[in-house]
């Protein structure tokens, strides 16, 4: 099978959309009550969106600046999970906030290849000038929120901060029509379905509301979902 790579733009759209689709599919993949395994991925999974949300936002900042150095406040469940500066594997890169607070500096998208060997070699350097630390509000809001905040020391002595205190993507923050239908178009295009098609069956799902047979639905199934499976 080819292997497909999707890029995010980091502009506040496709960051928001980014860290809306990684903290969904931490709810729906691992819900509260679980098992501890999957309680420990869930709660990784909302840390480093809220992480790499802020960091994303300060290599906005940032400009062409380097950072001498990085610190990441968060809580402390984060911190004995997460910490991880010099990530072995593929795997170990998605919950290590080191590289992806790095990741998201950088280059300030996130692909689907951001965690293999070659990014893990090329951002090794910046992973190791983060640094992480349990700090209030987050230790005390935890679990209710996942927040973070990142500081960025720059050379010259310029200081940049972003802050999370929850989760935006959580039911009380939740995206809007537009972003919902974004996310729907990226992760179409991941799945190898051609703009043009995305939105013609996103504007027919949209209009389901209205349908109160199914034929709709069973009409996509067939005409435009079933080819792609082929």
């Amino acid at each position: 099978m080819a292997s497909r790579l999707l890029t995010l733009r980091c502009d506040v759209a496709i960051r928001d959309l980014l860290c809306r689709a990684i903290r969904e599919y931490a709810h729906a993949a691992y819900p509260e009550g679980g098992s501890d395994c999957a309680q420990v991925a869930r709660y990784t999974l909302l840390e480093a969106a809220s992480a790499i949300d802020a960091a994303i936002e300060l290599q906005e900042q940032r400009g062409n600046a380097e950072p001498l150095a990085i610190e990441v406040a968060t809580y402390r469940a984060a911190l004995e999970v997460c910490d991880r500066p010099a990530p072995a594997n593929e795997y170990a890169a998605k919950f290590s906030l080191q590289h992806c607070v790095a990741l998201a500096l950088s280059d300030g998208r996130v692909g689907f290849e951001s965690f293999d060997e070659a990014a893990r070699r090329r951002l090794a350097a910046l992973s190791r000038r983060v640094t992480l630390r349990a700090a209030e509000p987050f230790v005390s809001a935890y679990p209710g929120n996942w927040g973070a905040r990142v500081t960025l020391k720059l050379d010259g002595g310029q200081e940049l901060v972003a802050t999370r205190a929850a989760c935006k993507g959580d039911p009380d923050q939740p995206l809007g029509d537009a972003g919902m239908v974004a996310k729907a178009e990226l992760l179409f295009a991941h799945g190898g379905i051609d703009g043009a098609r995305a939105k013609r069956i996103i504007g027919t799902l949209l209009g389901l509301a209205g349908d109160r047979t199914g034929g709709t639905l069973a009409s996509i199934l067939e005409s435009e979902i079933r080819p792609s499976l082929k």
